[in-house]
Protein backbone atom coordinates (compact mmCIF):
# COMPACT_ATOMS: atom_id res chain seq x y z
CA UNK A 1 0.00 0.00 0.00
CA UNK A 2 1.13 3.56 -0.94
CA UNK A 3 1.20 6.32 1.74
CA UNK A 4 0.47 9.86 1.17
CA UNK A 5 3.98 10.91 -0.16
CA UNK A 6 3.61 7.64 -2.93
CA UNK A 7 6.38 5.46 -0.91
CA UNK A 8 5.46 1.64 -0.04
CA UNK A 9 3.93 1.45 3.52
CA UNK A 10 5.36 -1.59 5.20
CA UNK A 11 2.86 -4.09 6.38
CA UNK A 12 3.33 -4.17 10.75
CA UNK A 13 2.46 -6.80 12.76
CA UNK A 14 -0.97 -5.23 14.06
CA UNK A 15 -2.89 -8.11 15.94
CA UNK A 16 -1.85 -10.70 18.35
CA UNK A 17 -3.46 -13.56 20.92
CA UNK A 18 -3.64 -12.93 24.26
CA UNK A 19 -3.54 -15.58 26.65
CA UNK A 20 -6.77 -16.70 25.78
CA UNK A 21 -6.49 -17.41 22.12
CA UNK A 22 -8.54 -14.74 21.39
CA UNK A 23 -7.44 -12.04 18.45
CA UNK A 24 -6.81 -8.90 19.12
CA UNK A 25 -5.42 -5.65 17.20
CA UNK A 26 -2.84 -3.31 18.47
CA UNK A 27 -5.18 -0.58 18.92
CA UNK A 28 -6.86 -2.38 21.64
CA UNK A 29 -4.78 -3.94 23.32
CA UNK A 30 -2.87 -3.30 26.63
CA UNK A 31 0.68 -2.91 27.69
CA UNK A 32 0.17 -5.00 30.67
CA UNK A 33 -1.09 -7.94 28.80
CA UNK A 34 0.68 -11.05 27.51
CA UNK A 35 0.59 -11.24 23.62
CA UNK A 36 1.41 -14.17 21.07
CA UNK A 37 2.36 -14.04 17.59
CA UNK A 38 -0.95 -15.50 15.83
CA UNK A 39 1.85 -17.37 13.01
CA UNK A 40 5.11 -18.39 15.09
CA UNK A 41 3.60 -18.35 18.64
CA UNK A 42 6.91 -16.77 20.14
CA UNK A 43 5.96 -13.93 22.86
CA UNK A 44 5.01 -10.57 21.16
CA UNK A 45 5.37 -6.42 22.54
CA UNK A 46 3.17 -4.21 22.26
CA UNK A 47 4.55 -0.88 20.99
CA UNK A 48 2.13 1.74 21.34
CA UNK A 49 3.27 5.12 22.23
CA UNK A 50 0.19 7.30 21.78
CA UNK A 51 2.03 9.70 19.79
CA UNK A 52 0.80 10.78 16.16
CA UNK A 53 2.13 13.29 13.60
CA UNK A 54 4.99 13.06 11.45
CA UNK A 55 7.46 9.79 12.22
CA UNK A 56 5.08 8.34 14.82
CA UNK A 57 4.22 4.74 14.06
CA UNK A 58 0.93 3.34 14.44
CA UNK A 59 0.32 0.84 17.13
CA UNK A 60 1.58 -2.50 16.62
CA UNK A 61 3.80 -5.38 17.85
CA UNK A 62 7.04 -6.76 17.14
CA UNK A 63 8.92 -10.03 18.31
CA UNK A 64 11.37 -9.40 21.08
CA UNK A 65 14.12 -11.83 17.96
CA UNK A 66 12.45 -12.03 15.07
CA UNK A 67 12.46 -15.35 13.25
CA UNK A 68 13.16 -15.66 9.88
CA UNK A 69 9.55 -18.11 9.01
CA UNK A 70 7.52 -15.79 10.11
CA UNK A 71 6.52 -12.03 8.54
CA UNK A 72 4.04 -9.31 9.13
CA UNK A 73 2.69 -10.26 5.47
CA UNK A 74 1.86 -14.17 6.81
CA UNK A 75 0.65 -12.64 10.16
CA UNK A 76 -1.62 -10.44 7.90
CA UNK A 77 -2.99 -13.54 5.83
CA UNK A 78 -3.42 -15.53 9.26
CA UNK A 79 -5.64 -12.87 10.67
CA UNK A 80 -7.75 -11.90 7.73
CA UNK A 81 -8.65 -15.68 7.68
CA UNK A 82 -9.64 -16.07 10.83
CA UNK A 83 -11.70 -12.88 10.96
CA UNK A 84 -13.22 -14.22 7.77
CA UNK A 85 -14.10 -17.35 9.19
CA UNK A 86 -15.44 -16.09 12.05
CA UNK A 87 -18.30 -13.84 10.13
CA UNK A 88 -18.75 -16.38 7.55
CA UNK A 89 -19.47 -19.44 10.49
CA UNK A 90 -21.55 -16.53 12.34
CA UNK A 91 -23.78 -15.94 8.93
CA UNK A 92 -24.31 -19.51 8.73
CA UNK A 93 -25.81 -19.83 12.33
CA UNK A 94 -27.63 -17.27 12.15
CA UNK A 95 -28.93 -18.13 8.44
CA UNK A 96 -28.27 -14.68 7.03
CA UNK A 97 -26.66 -14.13 3.72
CA UNK A 98 -23.54 -12.55 2.48
CA UNK A 99 -24.14 -10.55 -0.68
CA UNK A 100 -21.73 -10.83 -2.96
CA UNK A 101 -21.19 -9.59 -6.75
CA UNK A 102 -18.87 -10.32 -8.92
CA UNK A 103 -17.87 -9.53 -13.01
CA UNK A 104 -16.81 -12.80 -14.76
CA UNK A 105 -13.62 -12.86 -15.81
CA UNK A 106 -14.63 -14.64 -18.94
CA UNK A 107 -17.34 -12.81 -20.28
CA UNK A 108 -17.11 -9.84 -17.93
CA UNK A 109 -21.20 -10.65 -16.80
CA UNK A 110 -21.76 -8.71 -14.02
CA UNK A 111 -23.10 -11.52 -11.30
CA UNK A 112 -24.63 -11.07 -7.51
CA UNK A 113 -25.52 -13.49 -5.09
CA UNK A 114 -25.45 -14.77 -1.87
CA UNK A 115 -21.91 -16.73 -0.77
CA UNK A 116 -23.51 -18.99 1.98
CA UNK A 117 -26.68 -19.90 -0.28
CA UNK A 118 -25.62 -23.61 0.20
CA UNK A 119 -23.08 -23.51 2.61
CA UNK A 120 -23.71 -25.44 5.58
CA UNK A 121 -20.02 -25.71 6.93
CA UNK A 122 -16.59 -24.06 6.29
CA UNK A 123 -13.26 -25.51 6.87
CA UNK A 124 -9.82 -23.43 7.60
CA UNK A 125 -6.82 -25.18 5.82
CA UNK A 126 -9.15 -27.97 3.74
CA UNK A 127 -6.59 -30.20 2.72
CA UNK A 128 -6.89 -31.68 -0.86
CA UNK A 129 -4.94 -33.67 -3.12
CA UNK A 130 -3.25 -31.03 -5.22
CA UNK A 131 -3.48 -28.03 -2.69
CA UNK A 132 -4.47 -26.65 1.06
CA UNK A 133 -7.51 -24.18 0.31
CA UNK A 134 -7.14 -21.10 3.04
CA UNK A 135 -11.29 -21.35 3.38
CA UNK A 136 -13.65 -23.75 2.16
CA UNK A 137 -17.28 -23.74 1.64
CA UNK A 138 -18.74 -26.93 2.28
CA UNK A 139 -22.04 -28.44 1.07
CA UNK A 140 -24.65 -30.98 2.65
CA UNK A 141 -22.66 -33.72 1.91
CA UNK A 142 -19.58 -32.19 3.49
CA UNK A 143 -17.96 -31.77 0.16
CA UNK A 144 -16.61 -27.92 -0.93
CA UNK A 145 -17.66 -26.78 -3.41
CA UNK A 146 -16.10 -23.18 -3.35
CA UNK A 147 -12.68 -22.08 -1.77
CA UNK A 148 -11.58 -18.42 -0.83
CA UNK A 149 -7.84 -17.98 -1.13
CA UNK A 150 -6.70 -14.79 0.21
CA UNK A 151 -3.98 -13.37 -1.19
CA UNK A 152 -1.12 -11.19 0.24
CA UNK A 153 2.17 -12.02 -1.58
CA UNK A 154 1.54 -14.77 -3.96
CA UNK A 155 -1.83 -15.75 -6.32
CA UNK A 156 -2.24 -19.57 -6.47
CA UNK A 157 -0.42 -21.22 -8.61
CA UNK A 158 -1.89 -22.44 -11.81
CA UNK A 159 -1.81 -26.16 -10.91
CA UNK A 160 -4.11 -25.43 -8.11
CA UNK A 161 -6.35 -22.90 -10.71
CA UNK A 162 -6.42 -25.99 -12.91
CA UNK A 163 -7.34 -28.15 -10.19
CA UNK A 164 -10.17 -26.49 -8.99
CA UNK A 165 -11.49 -26.30 -12.68
CA UNK A 166 -10.97 -29.69 -13.09
CA UNK A 167 -13.65 -30.40 -10.04
CA UNK A 168 -15.49 -27.71 -10.37
CA UNK A 169 -14.48 -26.05 -7.37
CA UNK A 170 -15.64 -22.54 -7.20
CA UNK A 171 -12.57 -20.02 -6.42
CA UNK A 172 -12.51 -16.94 -4.63
CA UNK A 173 -9.73 -14.30 -4.47
CA UNK A 174 -9.43 -11.65 -1.78
CA UNK A 175 -6.31 -9.94 -2.16
CA UNK A 176 -4.89 -7.53 0.58
CA UNK A 177 -3.38 -4.29 0.54
CA UNK A 178 -1.65 -3.73 4.10
CA UNK A 179 -3.41 -4.48 7.41
CA UNK A 180 -6.40 -1.35 7.18
CA UNK A 181 -7.41 -4.79 5.12
CA UNK A 182 -8.41 -6.16 8.83
CA UNK A 183 -11.38 -3.36 8.90
CA UNK A 184 -12.61 -4.16 6.02
CA UNK A 185 -13.80 -7.34 6.01
CA UNK A 186 -17.21 -7.04 5.26
CA UNK A 187 -16.32 -5.04 2.22
CA UNK A 188 -13.70 -6.97 0.95
CA UNK A 189 -15.80 -10.32 1.32
CA UNK A 190 -18.73 -8.37 -0.57
CA UNK A 191 -16.91 -7.21 -3.83
CA UNK A 192 -13.89 -10.25 -3.54
CA UNK A 193 -11.26 -9.31 -5.95
CA UNK A 194 -12.39 -12.52 -8.34
CA UNK A 195 -14.40 -15.28 -8.58
CA UNK A 196 -13.94 -17.78 -11.09
CA UNK A 197 -17.93 -18.76 -12.00
CA UNK A 198 -20.35 -17.56 -13.85
CA UNK A 199 -23.88 -19.12 -14.94
CA UNK A 200 -24.57 -16.76 -18.39
CA UNK A 201 -24.98 -18.85 -21.68
CA UNK A 202 -22.94 -16.19 -23.09
CA UNK A 203 -19.56 -17.19 -21.29
CA UNK A 204 -17.38 -19.46 -23.27
CA UNK A 205 -16.36 -20.76 -19.85
CA UNK A 206 -20.02 -22.02 -18.88
CA UNK A 207 -19.20 -25.96 -19.38
CA UNK A 208 -16.80 -25.76 -16.58
CA UNK A 209 -20.10 -24.73 -14.15
CA UNK A 210 -22.20 -26.90 -12.66
CA UNK A 211 -25.74 -25.60 -12.25
CA UNK A 212 -29.38 -26.94 -12.38
CA UNK A 213 -31.29 -24.72 -15.25
CA UNK A 214 -34.86 -24.81 -15.93
CA UNK A 215 -37.73 -23.31 -17.84
CA UNK A 216 -41.11 -22.35 -16.09
CA UNK A 217 -44.53 -21.19 -18.67
CA UNK A 218 -46.98 -19.10 -17.15
CA UNK A 219 -49.33 -16.59 -18.07
CA UNK A 220 -49.19 -12.66 -17.98
CA UNK A 221 -50.37 -9.35 -19.37
CA UNK A 222 -48.42 -7.92 -21.88
CA UNK A 223 -47.72 -3.76 -22.02
CA UNK A 224 -51.44 -3.41 -23.71
CA UNK A 225 -53.22 -5.15 -21.08
CA UNK A 226 -53.58 -9.12 -23.18
CA UNK A 227 -53.49 -12.04 -21.80
CA UNK A 228 -50.30 -14.04 -23.00
CA UNK A 229 -48.29 -17.00 -22.15
CA UNK A 230 -44.45 -16.83 -21.67
CA UNK A 231 -41.69 -18.28 -20.37
CA UNK A 232 -38.89 -17.57 -17.98
CA UNK A 233 -35.44 -19.68 -17.65
CA UNK A 234 -34.50 -20.34 -14.18
CA UNK A 235 -31.04 -21.19 -13.20
CA UNK A 236 -30.14 -22.49 -9.51
CA UNK A 237 -26.52 -22.01 -8.90
CA UNK A 238 -24.18 -22.42 -5.73
CA UNK A 239 -25.15 -18.44 -4.67
CA UNK A 240 -28.71 -18.52 -5.44
CA UNK A 241 -31.38 -18.39 -8.14
CA UNK A 242 -30.76 -16.42 -11.45
CA UNK A 243 -33.89 -15.74 -14.04
CA UNK A 244 -33.22 -15.16 -17.21
CA UNK A 245 -34.77 -14.44 -20.75
CA UNK A 246 -31.60 -16.27 -22.54
CA UNK A 247 -33.04 -19.49 -23.85
CA UNK A 248 -31.11 -22.76 -24.94
CA UNK A 249 -33.04 -24.08 -27.87
CA UNK A 250 -34.96 -27.01 -26.09
CA UNK A 251 -36.25 -24.55 -23.85
CA UNK A 252 -37.80 -22.67 -26.59
CA UNK A 253 -39.20 -25.88 -27.93
CA UNK A 254 -41.17 -26.60 -24.43
CA UNK A 255 -42.33 -23.06 -24.09
CA UNK A 256 -43.76 -23.58 -27.69
CA UNK A 257 -45.44 -26.40 -26.59
CA UNK A 258 -46.66 -24.79 -23.82
CA UNK A 259 -48.34 -21.90 -25.89
CA UNK A 260 -45.72 -19.17 -25.99
CA UNK A 261 -45.55 -17.59 -28.97
CA UNK A 262 -41.39 -16.35 -29.95
CA UNK A 263 -39.96 -14.19 -32.81
CA UNK A 264 -36.59 -15.56 -33.27
CA UNK A 265 -35.68 -16.05 -29.64
CA UNK A 266 -37.63 -13.35 -27.92
CA UNK A 267 -41.20 -13.86 -26.42
CA UNK A 268 -44.05 -12.05 -27.60
CA UNK A 269 -47.61 -11.27 -27.55
CA UNK A 270 -49.39 -13.12 -30.23
CA UNK A 271 -52.50 -10.33 -30.10
CA UNK A 272 -50.42 -6.90 -30.11
CA UNK A 273 -46.69 -8.49 -31.35
CA UNK A 274 -45.03 -6.96 -28.46
CA UNK A 275 -41.75 -7.90 -27.29
CA UNK A 276 -42.20 -9.52 -23.79
CA UNK A 277 -39.42 -8.17 -21.51
CA UNK A 278 -40.23 -6.81 -18.14
CA UNK A 279 -41.53 -10.23 -16.79
CA UNK A 280 -38.62 -11.34 -14.80
CA UNK A 281 -39.88 -12.70 -11.27
CA UNK A 282 -43.45 -11.60 -12.37
CA UNK A 283 -44.56 -15.28 -12.38
CA UNK A 284 -44.14 -15.95 -8.72
CA UNK A 285 -46.72 -17.74 -6.41
CA UNK A 286 -48.61 -18.95 -9.44
CA UNK A 287 -48.66 -22.20 -11.23
CA UNK A 288 -46.30 -22.88 -14.09
CA UNK A 289 -45.03 -25.97 -16.15
CA UNK A 290 -41.47 -26.29 -15.68
CA UNK A 291 -38.99 -28.11 -18.19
Amino acid sequence: MLSKTGKKRDILYVTAFDKNGVLIKANDAVKTEDYFCPECNDKLILKKSGKTGKGSKRPHFAHYSQSPNCTPEGVLHKSFKLLLLEKIRKHITEKSPINIEWECIYCHEKHTGNLIQYAVETQDEYKMEKCRADIALLNQDSKPFAVIEIVVTHKPDEEVIEFYKQNKIILIQIELDSEDDLDKIEAKINIPTSIDYCFSLKCPNIDNYAYQRRAVAFNKKCGNFHIMRTCIAETYHYFGLHTSDDFKDEEIEFAKSNGVTFEGKKVICPHCRAISSRYRNMYRGRRSRRF
